[in-house]
């Protein structure tokens, strides 16, 4: 049963049963316990266990086994339809700092959206202040949005009135909160606000998509083509329907040039160029993930520089 107009938003699955406790813990923690807990469970059968151990949390389970991409539209459209006002976003797998919930909330009276710092880490790293370090212009970044991602579903939160209707996830979608952001951005020129001060706790384990390593290999070459291609598509797709020509153009183009590298990288020589000179250059060129599998254009830029 909702108890409040903010809600936390998360999915539950198998292989992140392991790290449930600190996700729980850390909200527990809140130094705003006016939330409730909204959790899409994807196969955890024992999930009552967490209920009655949490009991300081108003936890609502729903049910539901579909595609990643498919599970985060049921827990957003289901977020609509019980009318909250403020949602934030929390992968089950992560845990955060202890004012998250508080600096989201009061940034939202001010702003639509707000994403947060990372602590990137793992069994045996550790990367604190992760965003500040890694991207610049953080207060222009929905200007670098159409080429990579800083937008994720455990560091964002939104008010739910830019969420102008139900979803609809294509079931393929690799990354969901890349092309969930966008869809909101271009809609309308939204305030967006970075809080440097609050810390998503990002785990990094054999399940993430992206991975700690900036630094491009084969398999994440191929992984990211993969990704832009599928995104691309998808948003060609949502601008169509919503008649949005000018982003029409915009991605269809973004896709052509996705398209035309994939072409030319099944030249192993030229694929083994690309990787070094990206590689070379992450620093410059790293503006969000996926940003790193650059178009052709901007790869010659870099070339001839060099």
């Amino acid at each position: 049963m909702k108890k409040s107009s903010h809600v936390l938003l998360t999915t539950v699955f198998p292989a992140s049963e392991s790290y449930l406790d600190d996700f729980f813990i850390s909200l527990q923690k809140q130094t705003n316990a006016d939330f409730d807990v909204l959790v899409i469970n994807d196969g955890i059968e024992n999930f009552e266990i967490y209920k009655a151990k949490y009991t300081s949390l108003n936890i609502i389970e729903i049910k539901a086994a579909e595609s990643p991409a498919k599970n985060r539209e049921i827990g957003i459209n289901t977020v609509l339809e019980l009318g909250y006002k403020y949602i934030v976003f929390g992968d089950s797998d992560d845990y955060f700092s202890e004012n998250r919930i508080e600096r989201s909330i009061e940034s939202l009276e001010e702003n639509h959206l707000v994403f947060n710092e990372l602590t990137v880490f793992g069994e045996s790293f550790r990367s604190e202040n992760f965003l500040e370090k890694k991207i610049k212009n953080l207060d222009k970044i929905s200007e670098t949005i159409f080429d990579g991602n800083v937008f994720g579903l455990s560091n964002i939160a939104v008010r739910s009135e830019i969420i102008l209707s139900r979803l609809d996830f294509d079931e393929n979608l690799i990354a969901v909160d890349w092309f969930f952001i966008t869809t909101l951005i271009i809609h309308n020129n939204y305030k967006i606000k970075f809080l440097g001060d609050v810390q998503t706790h990002y785990r990094q384990y054999n399940n993430n998509t992206i991975g700690m390593s900036l630094l491009l290999t084969d398999q994440k070459l191929e992984l990211g083509i993969r990704v832009k291609e599928i995104h691309y598509s998808a948003l060609i797709r949502y601008c169509k329907n919503h008649a949005l020509e000018k982003y029409t153009s915009l991605f269809e183009n973004k896709l052509k040039q996705i398209q035309n590298l994939k072409i030319e990288l099944k030249n192993d020589a030229f694929k083994r160029r690309y990787i070094k000179l990206i590689n070379s250059n992450i620093e410059s060129i790293f503006t969000g993930w996926w940003s790193e599998i650059i178009n052709l254009e901007t790869y010659f830029k870099y070339e001839n520089k060099n």
